[in-house]
């Protein structure tokens, strides 16, 4: 029954993730074309204000997740003490809009922060609910509420931007979302707040809870901080730029990576006794992802003079060079991105934590430098961090579970190889200029078939070997897509 359960909950994940990437990015899509760069930098970096509160909002939540056993004063502890850090959260980033925008010298941020403040609420309002969900694998409310959700922010916020409310039609599009999320958990769920409070508790869940914060917090902190040091730095329009550049590698990411990290640990656990399956099994996913992100994140770099206008909007042809410098991680971002999994997989999460603390101060570093230097630099930063610190990745990674390094490096350098094949053969391709407006349509598929012929004489049978695995899974989703 659990196995059934991890299935079903892992399918939910992935369509709620998959589906929610898909209504975000098609509602980015139409306000890119409406709003200004300035707009949309403004409201990308009051994001990561918010983002920060939704991380302090979890607040007991994870313990209600990971403790063995439950009951009511635990889980009524936990909602009036989310409940209570998320109105002081509301009106400490209300307070501060005003001097934060001024610290930017971006004056749509007060504006974009006072409005968003209000999103703490329905975050705190659903935090327990989600959390007990999450402890019972129930997964498919994450699905409802993301379908729901979207297009809830959607019809507020498209709207309002028609009608010239800017940066305010991104603020209250995110608080109707949030709203709407809260409508669904409740009605989904049997559970409902009692008026109960425990001290003992709160202690019990403050202890789990202070450890687990820790570590995320070092994670969560250089997920944002090459926002916070370019706003700094860098004035309304060309933040705006990086902000679409970002939003544009994250879409890409949401779609090739993040689905497979969130069956990592599952894969890899039952093999945590067996070096050398472990080891295999790491290296099967890192190479696999590898082979989707390359060749998609390349091809939109060599693609993106034209992508970029053409769904944007002209207004944002300036991002195009932020677009290109960051699609060169192309190469390397998918080498670092499961090293964590991998470590809590084998029983060392505190090593995962030290790693992040390492990319934490090299990420500080590297945006520092480059942010003078404005967009581009900025973007290549992006990109060659993972270059950076994947040494000390696989040293760590040999150290602990015996991984051999050199082997992943041999079967990427393949990888790395095709996709460098296919990118030249695109660029040869743009400047023969033979296809005319059908030249992009020519270029994807002469580029996917350079790419594929190349693995296929380097890696014999590969591709083969990834499609039969997909047709394998396709009953087990199917269940669940009739479930």
């Amino acid at each position: 029954m659990r196995r059934a359960s991890t299935v079903s909950g892992l399918f939910w994940s992935v369509l709620d993730m998959g589906g929610g990437q898909v209504l975000s990015f098609a509602t980015f899509l139409v306000l890119a074309r409406i709003l200004s760069p300035e707009e949309y930098g403004a409201f990308a970096l009051a994001s990561t204000f918010v983002s920060l509160a939704f991380f302090l909002l979890q607040g007991l939540a994870p313990a209600v997740v990971q403790r063995a056993s439950i009951d009511e004063e635990h889980i009524s502890t936990a909602f009036w003490t989310n409940l209570a850090i998320g109105a002081g959260l509301a009106a400490i980033m209300a307070g501060s809009a005003d001097a934060l925008a001024a610290f930017f010298r971006n004056p749509p941020l007060a504006v974009a922060l006072k409005w968003m403040a209000l999103v703490c609420l329905p975050m705190a309002l659903v935090s327990v609910p989600m959390a007990l969900f999450r402890r019972e694998l129930d997964m498919s409310a994450f699905a409802a509420r993301t379908v729901i959700g979207y297009l809830v922010g959607a019809a507020v916020s498209i709207p309002m931007a028609l009608r010239g409310f800017g940066v305010v039609a991104l603020a209250l599009g995110q608080v109707a979302q949030w709203v709407a999320t809260v409508l669904v958990f409740y009605a989904l769920s049997s559970w409902r707040p009692k008026f109960r409070f425990s001290f003992p508790a709160f202690v019990e869940l403050g202890r789990y809870c202070v450890h687990y914060s820790l570590a995320m917090a070092t994670g969560f902190a250089t997920s944002k901080v090459d926002m916070w040091i370019l706003g700094a730095f860098l004035d309304p329009r060309s933040l705006g730029f990086y902000a679409l550049a970002l939003r544009l590698l994250s879409a890409l990411s949401s779609a090739t990576v993040l689905p497979v990290d969130l069956l990592v640990v599952s894969l890899l656990r039952p093999h945590r006794s067996e070096h050398a399956q472990f080891n295999a099994e790491y290296q099967r996913i890192v190479i696999g992802v590898t082979s989707a992100w390359l060749p998609i994140v390349a091809g939109v770099g060599v693609l993106a003079t034209i992508l970029v206008p053409t769904a944007f909007g002209a207004k944002w042809v300036d991002s195009v060079p932020v677009v290109q410098a960051m699609c060169l991680s192309a190469f390397t971002f998918s080498l670092t991105a499961f090293t964590g999994e991998a470590l809590s997989a084998w029983g060392r999460p505190d090593l995962f934590s030290k790693l992040e603390l390492v990319r934490l101060a090299v990420t500080t570093a590297a945006f520092a430098a480059a942010a003078p230097l404005g967009t581009v630099a900025a973007g290549l930063a992006w990109s060659l961090l993972p270059l950076a610190i994947v040494p000390i990745h696989l040293a760590v990674l040999q150290r602990t579970s015996g991984f051999e390094s050199r082997r992943l490096v041999v079967e990427w350098a393949k990888v790395a190889a095709s996709g460098a094949f296919m990118v030249a053969t695109l660029m040869a391709m743009q400047q023969l200029d033979l296809f005319g407006r059908w030249l992009p349509v020519v270029e994807i598929a002469v580029g996917a078939m350079a790419y594929l012929f190349l693995i296929g004489r380097f890696m014999p049978g590969y591709i083969e070997g990834l499609l039969k695995r997909g047709l394998d899974s396709m009953p087990i989703f199917a269940t669940q897509v009739k479930r």
